[in-house]
C-alpha cells in the first residue's frame, strides 16, 4: 500500500473538520479505516497551553468547577482576583490537581478537529494537522535510513573480535577484516566508520597509525545533472567519429573558469582552428546561465547564420553547467544550431588547448579571486590582449590575426574584441590598470 502524500493528509484534516467518520475518509482515499485511524493516532498534536486565549485559559483539573482556592501559583496573583478556577498556571503548584481527559479523545476520531465544543473547552486539546503530520513522516523516513544498521550485541561482538588484532597486535583494519571475514556482520568501510564515530569502545582513531597522519578527504560537491543521459551519443568516441567524417567542421572547446563558490564565473569558448578564445561573464555557475549566454550570441550578438558557421561543433567537459545538451544544441524554436560532445571523465587533456589558454587568463585572475566586480567590457579588453599575444605554434602569428582571416573583422566588432599592437600587449591586471 502506498504511503500517504501531503494532499492525502490535507484531505484527512478537511474531512475531520467536517466530522466525517473513518470509513468515509478511507473510501475517499482508497485506504482501510484502520490505516486512517493509525495515521491520526500516530500524528496527534497536543495544543500548547500558551495558545489558549486569556479569557479562556486552559484548566483541565477535575475540581475546576467547585474550586474555591485563591493565589496558589503566587501570593499576589491578580488573574481573575486570584481565583484558581480561572487560572492556567496554578496546576503546577496545587496539591489537589487531578488531570481530566476529555472522553471524546479515547475513541474515534481521537482529535478535537471539528468538535462543536472546542471554542469553550478548557481541557487539553489534540489536533491533526496535515503539514505537521507530513513533516513528522518525512523525518521518520530520514531517521530510519540513517546511522548504522547494527544492534548493541553486534557492536559488542565486533569490538571483542577486533580489539586484540587492531589495538594489541597493531594490525590494520583491512588485515583484521580479512582475518575475521567470516564472522563480521559488516564490511571494512563500516568498521572504519564505527571507529570514527566512537562506537567501538576499545578501538580509537589513535590506534590506527596512518589515520592520525592523513588529512580527512574533502567531500566533493554533488553535481546536479539536468539531463542524466546527456552523454548518450555524445561521448568523446562519438566526437572522434564525427570529425573523421566531417574533417572541415569548426570545433569550439567550451569551459568555465570559477572565481569564488557561488559568485560570478567566466564562460570560455576556444576556436581550435586559430586558438582564439572568447570570455563571457555569467552571474551563476549553472546550466541556465550557460544556455542564456549561448542564446545571446545566437539571437543578438552574431545572429543565427554566423553562429551556425562558427559553432558547428562544441566539445566540453562533464560539468553540471553543461548537462542540458538539448537546450545548447537547439534554439528556442527547437531548430538545430550546433552539435555538442563531451570529453571522457577526468580527461581535460582532450580539450587541452582550452585548458592551456586558461593559464593566460589566470595571470589576470589568480585562483580564489572573485569576479563580482568585473564587467564584460573589462573582460573584452583582457580578451583583446590575450588574443593579440603572438604564439610560436601559430607560426608567430596571434590568434586574433587568424580569427579575422577566418571570420572577418566585422565579427570581432560584434564580439567587442579589438587587435592590440604587439608592443602594447599586456598580460597582467596590474599592468592594464596602470595604462
Amino acid at each position: 500500500m502506498s504511503h500517504f502524500t501531503l494532499q492525502d493528509r490535507i484531505t484527512i484534516q478537511s474531512e475531520l473538520s467536517h466530522r466525517s467518520p473513518f470509513h468515509s475518509i478511507a473510501l475517499l482515499l482508497s485506504k482501510s479505516p484502520s490505516t486512517i485511524s493509525r495515521e491520526i493516532r500516530n500524528h496527534l498534536l497536543v495544543r500548547d497551553r500558551s495558545s489558549y486565549p486569556q479569557v479562556r485559559m486552559m484548566n483541565d483539573c477535575v475540581h475546576r468547577f467547585e474550586c474555591r482556592l485563591r493565589c496558589v501559583c503566587q501570593p499576589h496573583c491578580r488573574f481573575q482576583n486570584g481565583n484558581c478556577r480561572f487560572c492556567g498556571h496554578c496546576f503546577r503548584f496545587c496539591q489537589r490537581y487531578e488531570k481530566e481527559i476529555c472522553p471524546s479523545l479515547s475513541h474515534p476520531p481521537y482529535v478535537c478537529n471539528g468538535c462543536p465544543h472546542r471554542n469553550r473547552c478548557t481541557l487539553e486539546q489534540k489536533d491533526y494537522k496535515a503539514d505537521v503530520a507530513h513533516q513528522e513522516y518525512r523525518d521518520t523516513l530520514v531517521e530510519s535510513r540513517s546511522g548504522f544498521n547494527l544492534s548493541e550485541l553486534e557492536l559488542t561482538f565486533i569490538n571483542r573480535e577486533l580489539t586484540p588484532l587492531i589495538k594489541d597486535k597493531k594490525q590494520s583494519v583491512h588485515h583484521a577484516c580479512l582475518v575475521k571475514a567470516d564472522l563480521l556482520p559488516c564490511d571494512e568501510k563500516t568498521i572504519y566508520n564505527l571507529i570514527d564515530a566512537n562506537l567501538l569502545p576499545d578501538i580509537k582513531n589513535l590506534d590506527l597509525p596512518r589515520k592520525c597522519r592523513l588529512k580527512p578527504r574533502k567531500s566533493g560537491r554533488r553535481q546536479h545533472k539536468v539531463d542524466k543521459k546527456c552523454r548518450l551519443h555524445r561521448t568523446y568516441e562519438d566526437f572522434q567519429n564525427f570529425i573523421q567524417t566531417n574533417p572541415d567542421v569548426s570545433i569550439v572547446e567550451m569551459d568555465t573558469v570559477e572565481g569564488v563558490k557561488g559568485g560570478k564565473c567566466i564562460l570560455t569558448f576556444l576556436f581550435r582552428s586559430c586558438n582564439f578564445q572568447l570570455y563571457f561573464l555569467t552571474d551563476h555557475h549553472t546550466s541556465q546561465a550557460v544556455i542564456h549566454q549561448i542564446d545571446q550570441l545566437y539571437e543578438q550578438a552574431l545572429g543565427p547564420e554566423l553562429f551556425k558557421k562558427m559553432f558547428e561543433l562544441i566539445l566540453t567537459d562533464n560539468g553540471s553547467e553543461f548537462s542540458n545538451p538539448t537546450a545548447i544544441e537547439n534554439d528556442a524554436l527547437n531548430q538545430p544550431r550546433s552539435r555538442l560532445f563531451y570529453c571522457d571523465p577526468a580527461a581535460s587533456y582532450q580539450k587541452g588547448a582550452c585548458e592551456n589558454n586558461h593559464e593566460m587568463l589566470r595571470r589576470f585572475f589568480p585562483k580564489g579571486l572573485a569576479f563580482d566586480d568585473l564587467t564584460q567590457e573589462q573582460l573584452n579588453l583582457i580578451s583583446s590582449h590575450i588574443n593579440s599575444y603572438k604564439r610560436k605554434r601559430l607560426n608567430n602569428h596571434s590568434p586574433i590575426e587568424l580569427f579575422s582571416l577566418l571570420f572577418g573583422n566585422e565579427t570581432l566588432d560584434k564580439l567587442g574584441v579589438v587587435q592590440i599592437a604587439p608592443e602594447n600587449v599586456c598580460l597582467s591586471l596590474h599592468g592594464l590598470k596602470n595604462k
